[in-house]
C-alpha cells in the first residue's frame, strides 16, 4: 500500500511540475502606485525577432502585483535568460534605477511599448538603446542576475 501511494505521489508531482507556468512578475510594496518596465536579454521572445525584448509600462497599485510576461525563462523559446533589467518610477517621483556601469541606459516611450532589437543593430553599443524619435526618453535600468531560475518576481519597496 505504501509503495502504491508513493508511486502515485511521484506521478502527481511530476504532472503538476510539467504543467506549471513560469512568469515575470512585479510587486509593489511601495506607498504609492508605480510604473514598471523591463528588458530581457539573449532571447527572441514574444515574436520579437531580435535577441532582446524591451517592454513597458505596467501600472501597479500599492500592495498589488502584475504578471508582465508568462513563459519559462530558462529556456524561453530555446534560449537561456540569465539577466533581467528593470526600471520603475512612483507617482511621487521615486525611481528604482542604476546609474553605474552595471546598469543599462535605454530609450523608452512614455506610453505602452514593446521594442525588439539585436545587439548588432546600428547605434546599439553593449546594452545601450539610443533615442531616435520624439516622445522618447533615456532611463537607467538596473540589472538582476536571475541565474537559472525558471520564473522571477521583482519586488519594489
Amino acid at each position: 500500500m505504501k509503495i502504491v501511494l508513493s508511486i502515485a505521489m511521484v506521478v502527481i508531482v511530476m504532472s503538476v511540475a510539467g504543467s506549471s507556468r513560469a512568469d515575470i512578475t512585479a510587486c509593489n510594496n511601495y506607498t504609492t502606485s508605480i510604473s514598471v518596465s523591463f528588458d530581457m536579454v539573449n532571447c527572441a521572445v514574444d515574436g520579437c525577432g531580435g535577441d532582446t525584448g524591451h517592454y513597458g509600462w505596467w501600472n501597479i497599485a500599492p500592495g498589488n502585483c502584475a504578471t508582465m510576461m508568462t513563459g519559462n525563462l530558462n529556456p524561453w523559446a530555446g534560449c537561456d535568460v540569465y539577466y533581467l533589467y528593470f526600471y520603475a518610477q512612483a507617482t511621487n517621483g521615486a525611481t528604482w534605477s542604476d546609474n553605474s556601469s552595471n546598469g543599462s541606459n535605454e530609450c523608452v516611450e512614455s506610453s505602452a511599448f514593446t521594442t525588439c532589437y539585436w545587439h548588432g543593430d546600428p547605434g546599439i553599443t553593449g546594452h545601450e538603446i539610443p533615442c531616435t524619435g520624439s516622445g522618447e526618453r533615456t532611463l537607467n535600468y538596473y540589472k538582476e542576475d536571475i541565474g537559472s531560475y525558471s520564473n522571477w518576481t521583482e519586488t519594489f519597496d
